[in-house]
């Protein structure tokens, strides 16, 4: 009996962890003898996309919608949140809330995106509370595919903090205007009746070469020129926070900014990817008896390293099992031993195809496991 883990976690853009996951165990049973093998699926996810699916999933959540405004004008949306009753635990994921995935090609400008949306949740929980309708004692954030990078400010505006510019007017709280600002107030934000816990994507610094803008920024829209004025932005909104919030506290480059600015107002915990895979989505190697490890995501590259869900399964299990990685594209990424990639690019004519047939992209890459790891191994 062959005993495989089925650990993906979601195609940005394509597909869920959750659909992957399953996918990819329905077609190794039109291959293989289910009485011969056993499939264990365990969706991944980092705190990035897939994230809310996951998790309600692993923790059987009731899901609600609350309607918030979208990143890039005044318009509403709908965003789900998942409920655990038992826990008295609110789960978000940011993705579904600032997400590249929600955000049109044509608005893709952070230097003029919000994440006032974010702050409208968590109001919205605090008046679930206020009515009796919800008991909440943790929001667990997962963050991660933000399409976003404006340090939180505009979440934190919707529960009071407030940007001043030299002639003591409110400038609308957009990265854009960040380097405007000369003062804040942030003594009328409203207290949160309930703990907040960011589960983290990647595990980079706020500012600098490798931080929330220079490593990030290009792929949600911004130019050279935008990335430098969104980085000299956050130092000067850096520059304005009291000493005493800052004092003591990594501030985290995930999620553009945002639970580094929860982390100063509201003290929030960070949890890391690798604790919330390992340990809460139970993923731990230990005690484990698996003879083939499956996982899979997007795009393998050098920010895969940066213990993203991947990274942390391959980490994991690499030393004792083969571990087999199913990616759409495979960039800068160089593959440990015990490590196969299979790039699902290679079986089409362009990027877009393959993303359109991803399904077929897995069927093929299928085969291949099939082929070297339970026929040639008979």
């Amino acid at each position: 009996m062959k005993k495989v883990l089925i650990a993906l976690n979601s195609f940005k853009e394509c597909a869920s962890s959750v659909e992957l996951s399953e996918l990819t165990k329905n077609l190794l049973l039109e291959k293989l003898d289910s009485k011969e093998n056993e499939f264990v699926v365990k969706p991944i996810s980092d705190g990035g996309d897939g994230f809310l699916e996951t998790v309600a999933r692993q923790f059987n959540l009731e899901l609600f919608n609350i309607e918030i405004s979208t990143p890039y004008d005044e318009d509403k949306m709908i965003c789900p949140v998942g409920y655990s009753k038992n826990d008295k635990t609110i789960y978000i994921e940011s993705a579904k809330i600032l997400g590249l995935n929600i955000i049109p090609h044509d608005k893709r400008k952070p230097l003029e995106l919000s994440s006032k949306g974010f702050g409208e949740i968590f109001k919205a929980l605090k008046n679930l509370m206020d009515k009796g309708e919800r008991q909440i004692e943790k929001v667990v954030v997962g963050v991660g595919g933000t399409g976003t990078s404006d340090f939180g400010i505009g979440a934190l505006s919707q529960l009071g903090l407030k940007i001043f510019d030299e002639d003591g007017k409110t400038p609308a709280p957009q990265p854009k205007n960040f380097l405007l600002a000369e003062s804040i107030k942030f003594g009328s934000l409203e207290r949160l009746p309930f703990e907040l816990e960011f589960v983290i994507d990647v595990e980079n610094e706020l500012l600098g070469k490798t931080g929330a803008n220079h490593l990030f920024a290009a792929q949600k829209g911004a130019n050279e020129k935008e990335i430098e004025t969104l980085e000299r932005g956050f130092e000067k909104i850096i520059s304005l926070t009291p000493d005493n919030l800052l004092r003591g506290k990594k501030l985290s480059g995930a999620g553009g900014g945002l639970p580094a600015a929860f982390k100063i107002f509201y003290n929030a915990k960070y949890k890391s990817a690798k604790d919330f895979i390992l340990n809460d989505l139970s993923l731990s190697s230990e005690n484990s008896n698996f003879n083939l490890v499956i996982s899979g995501e997007g795009k393998l590259d050098n920010q895969t390293e940066l213990q993203k869900g991947v990274q942390i399964i391959i980490d994991e299990y690499k030393r004792k099992v083969p571990v087999v990685i199913i990616a759409g594209i495979v960039g800068n990424y160089s593959a440990d031993e015990n490590v196969n990639v299979i790039e699902l690019k290679k079986y089409f004519t362009s990027i877009d195809e393959s993303i359109k047939n991803y399904k077929t992209g897995f069927k093929k890459a299928i085969d291949e496991i099939v082929e070297k790891y339970f026929i040639k191994e008979k």
